[in-house]
């Protein structure tokens, strides 16, 4: 298995997907992707050990971003590994919501790429 650094994306829009394997492409670690939550869950699991950061969108189709994350995290305390993650969201009163529990760091929908991708990059090393 390659054990290279991997970036986890996880949006239920598909060309979101595609715009962020061609923002990343040439850099030195994989972008994995996932449409839903579930996905998601058996992307890391596939990848564990490697995933470095994760963009997770909030509002995704059976199980929200948050949730995803929280899966994740029990599986990470366990293992002793952790991942970076940053929620997507383009609802407002959601966006304030997080930030107010200042737990995650919280991108908004539309985003600036320079501010996400430097963001990324700072994170995957």
């Amino acid at each position: 298995m390659d054990k290279r650094k991997c970036l986890l994306v996880v949006d239920d829009d598909q060309t979101t997907l595609e715009l962020f394997k061609m923002i990343f492409a040439g850099n030195d670690f994989e972008v994995i992707t996932a449409a839903s939550g579930e996905e998601a869950i058996h992307q890391y699991v596939l990848h564990k050990g490697q995933i470095k950061v994760g963009l997770i969108d909030l509002l995704l189709p059976e199980m929200n971003g948050l949730e995803v994350i929280d899966k994740i995290r029990e599986d990470l305390k366990i293992v002793g590994d952790e991942i970076f993650f940053v929620v997507v969201t383009a609802d407002l009163l959601s966006h304030m919501y997080l930030r107010a529990k200042s737990e995650h760091v919280v991108i908004d929908k539309p985003f600036e790429m320079k501010l996400l991708k430097n963001l990324v990059l700072r994170h995957m090393c």
